[in-house]
């Protein structure tokens, strides 16, 4: 059981935070392509376009990070074709303490302005293999 919930959590984690991208390099209809905002070495954000004749907004992640450089949250947002905007969606977040990474899941409650909606929380070991990195190479 306890093997299935890390697997779960390394896999839950992993696609939080390389999502749906992918680094296309042509513009063939259908295409997925990622644009990274910088902060040094840092990704800030990474926004996912996807090709329809034209490039237009699918998502978007905003990382924050720890004193360690160590990822705390991932928000994640959808394009909103209607009101032409990013809308929140869900976050992760991360906690690392005592050797455990504890890793939450909230979906965004548009009533009360938060991530407060379906919680999903999990905890795994705080080994190499399972530390959260941001790369653009990813």
């Amino acid at each position: 059981m306890k093997t299935t919930m890390l697997f779960k959590a390394i896999a839950f984690m992993m696609m939080s935070i390389f999502g749906l991208s992918a680094n296309a390099t042509g513009t063939n209809e259908g295409e997925y392509f990622t644009n990274y905002i910088m902060n040094g070495d840092v990704v800030e954000s990474k926004m996912i376009y996807h090709m329809e004749g034209n490039a237009v907004p699918y998502m978007k992640y905003d990382y924050s990070y720890d004193d360690m450089g160590r990822v705390t949250d991932i928000q994640i947002y959808k394009w909103e074709e209607r009101g032409r905007k990013w809308k929140q969606n869900y976050c992760t977040s991360y906690t690392y303490e005592d050797g455990k990474i504890q890793i939450e899941y909230a979906y965004w409650n548009e009533k009360d302005k938060s991530y407060n909606k379906n919680i999903q929380k999990y905890e795994c070991d705080m080994i190499e293999e399972n530390m959260p990195v941001i790369s653009e190479n990813h």
